[in-house]
């Protein structure tokens, strides 16, 4: 009972952002692509939603954020599937060394950073076993939250495969049967929810991309976007509750890749220009990243080291993780440059 009220609560403060959304948008008669201004301003309310999330048990006032956590993510993976496909059709050097530039760079120089950090801050040195972290049943994991991290890199991989190929078609099912395989390996080997439920927005990201014009056709106009809306809502709040009644992955995996359409359906008409050139979001678009990477390391460190909880923990992890976060951008930004001079490629 508890579990379905919490669902319930979750979707009707969902409902009321999409609502807000919706009510700016339909003032605008024409839909645009999902543009860089539209990232720049999600990904801070992106990042501290996954903080609080994290914090939901600290306070009644989280309570609900407990099953946000999935929806934001799959947005995470949506705007990089998105991105990397933007960048492969508009930048003709974006695959140039690949591997080295997107997959080392950007992604694992990042990871090992987060692992070095953790390690100081968190695991007893003494007894440390890599062993049990690689066969955690729940899936690897070295440093908190970290899953989201292999799964990505995992996904470029993919991408960088699925580029491979000229013909269109074969370049999509090398992304769509690429990217179920990890669903599928990940849910079949018991891992924890994470790893299977939200890898498939990458695709969709990347899909919507190779059909946007055909989505902004949709949407496009007060008439069509109010159906729309409709038809999108409807067919959501389905795959939920199917999913919260009967549990089934399947059900919770094509709601959780197909939500983060959704809210791109409301964000491409809202004239975000403005917003997107504030210092504040600017500053805190540019740390999301970060954030992501170092919040779970303060929470841990602050409840083993200083037993916090409740209210202050909420307090302290924020404010903390706003700090170390910058600093963490700054160092990886350091070393990513040195990785480029090293190497000897453009950034």
């Amino acid at each position: 009972m508890h579990l379905h009220v919490l669902y319930l609560a979750n979707m009707v403060l969902f409902g009321l952002i999409i609502l807000f959304l919706f009510l700016i948008g339909v003032r605008n008669p024409k839909a645009k692509p999902f543009g860089k201004e539209i990232v720049t301003v999600l990904k801070p309310f992106l990042a501290i939603g996954i903080v609080l999330h994290h914090l939901h048990a600290q306070s009644v006032v989280l309570f609900e954020f407990e099953r946000w956590g999935p929806l934001i993510v799959g947005i995470f993976f949506f705007i990089s599937g998105y991105g990397l496909s933007y960048a492969y059709k508009w930048r003709p050097n974006h695959m140039d060394h690949f591997v080295a530039n997107k997959v080392v760079a950007k992604l694992i120089i990042p990871t090992v950073l987060a692992f070095c950090v953790n390690f100081v801050m968190n695991e007893d040195i003494d007894n440390y076993s890599f062993i049990t972290h690689l066969t955690n049943p729940n899936g690897p994991s070295f440093f908190p939250n970290d899953w989201f991290m292999y799964s990505l890199i995992y996904c470029y991989l993919i991408f960088l495969v699925a580029t491979k190929t000229s013909n269109r078609y074969l370049h999509i099912s090398t992304l769509v049967c690429g990217i179920l395989l990890l669903v599928i390996i990940s849910s079949l080997n018991g891992f924890s929810r994470n790893w299977w439920a939200t890898p498939c927005a990458f695709f969709i990201g990347a899909l919507y991309f190779l059909n946007e014009d055909e989505f902004i056709r949709i949407v496009d106009g007060k008439h069509r976007f109010w159906e729309s809306s409709v038809i999108y809502i409807f067919i959501f709040l389905c795959l939920i509750i199917l999913s919260a009644l009967f549990k089934s992955n399947v059900t919770t995996v094509i709601a959780y890749s197909l939500l983060p359409l959704l809210l791109v359906n409301c964000m491409i008409r809202i004239d975000l220009t403005e917003i997107s050139r504030n210092c504040i979001i600017q500053f805190l678009s540019r740390i999301s990243f970060d954030i992501y990477l170092i919040h779970g390391i303060i929470i841990s460190f602050l409840v083993s080291q200083f037993n916090m909880s409740g209210g202050i923990l909420i307090i302290s992890t924020l404010s903390l993780t706003l700090i170390c976060a910058y600093m963490f951008y700054k160092m990886r930004v350091c070393v990513q440059r040195s990785f480029y001079t090293l190497s000897n490629i453009n950034e």
